[in-house]
């Protein structure tokens, strides 16, 4: 009489492959478990910061939100890409460029990019000036960056952070064109334009909040007729000055030394 194998060894032999599943388990938790380690390896410390900004006691608003969502599609400021053409500046140790400099990198990635049309860079003798025209970095009536325009912000704004050391102050002026009957108010239009670059300035490339101020001048600094679209279009803008000195803080620096001294 032949003898019976043991139980456990007939169900080991029986070809059902059961311990497959078992097997198949292991090496998927094992694959989640390195690609959430590759996923924390990758954090963007600097859109993480702007979201714990949102949501803390200052209050999480749509716009940021919507903000943060935006640039989860755009690189990182701080990396470089040969092929982009707005890749950032890099900062040297031993030399820091002038803002002669800084001129030559922004306007030669003006051309580069075919954006002549729209974005003015001029070179002063202490002073950069860099105009945005019409719906360059927004859409009509609206105060949210555009996305496809973020690459040449950040690029504009990276190279700005380079030589902050050596400037005195970054101004972010927003102008708007004069419509009849328009619902939207052309006041609250340049100064959430304006804000919403400072913002990205500071926030997300870094540079010091005590060099930015913005400034809203509305319908009142037109530079062209607003009886003709292309006027309008002109007069629609982003400026940036960027100079050596801070007569703006030291002029209220003044002002809190009579009144309060």
């Amino acid at each position: 009489m032949a003898k019976r194998k043991p139980k456990q060894v007939e169900e080991a032999s029986d070809g059902s492959g059961a311990w497959l599943n078992t097997y198949a388990d292991m090496v998927t938790l094992l694959f989640a478990f390195f690609v959430l380690l590759f996923a924390i390896s990758q954090v963007d410390v600097q859109k993480f910061n702007l979201l714990a900004a949102a949501l803390s006691n200052r209050g999480a608003s749509p716009d940021l939100i919507m903000e943060i969502a935006e640039q989860s599609t755009v690189k990182n400021v701080d990396e470089v890409d040969v092929e982009d053409p707005f890749a950032p500046v890099e900062e040297g140790e031993d030399t820091e460029p002038t803002l002669a400099d800084i001129y030559e990198m922004i306007q030669s990635q003006i051309e580069r990019a075919g954006l002549n049309d729209t974005i003015f860079a001029y070179l002063g003798d202490d002073y950069i000036f860099i105009r945005f025209i019409d719906d360059m970095l927004f859409g009509p009536n609206s105060a949210r960056i555009r996305q496809q325009d973020y690459e040449i912000l950040r690029f504009i704004g990276r190279s700005l952070r380079v030589v902050q050391g050596s400037v005195g102050m970054i101004r972010i002026d927003g102008h708007t064109a004069s419509v009849p009957n328009s619902a939207v108010s052309d006041r609250d239009l340049s100064s959430e334009r304006a804000n919403a670059v400072l913002k990205y300035f500071e926030d997300v490339v870094g540079i010091d909040g005590e060099k930015l101020t913005a400034l809203a001048f509305g319908r009142f600094r037109p530079i062209a007729e607003n009886e003709t679209e292309e006027g309008r279009r002109q007069n629609r803008r982003i400026e940036i000055v960027v100079t050596e000195s801070n007569e703006v803080i030291a002029q209220l620096d003044n002002i809190y030394e009579k009144i309060v001294g």
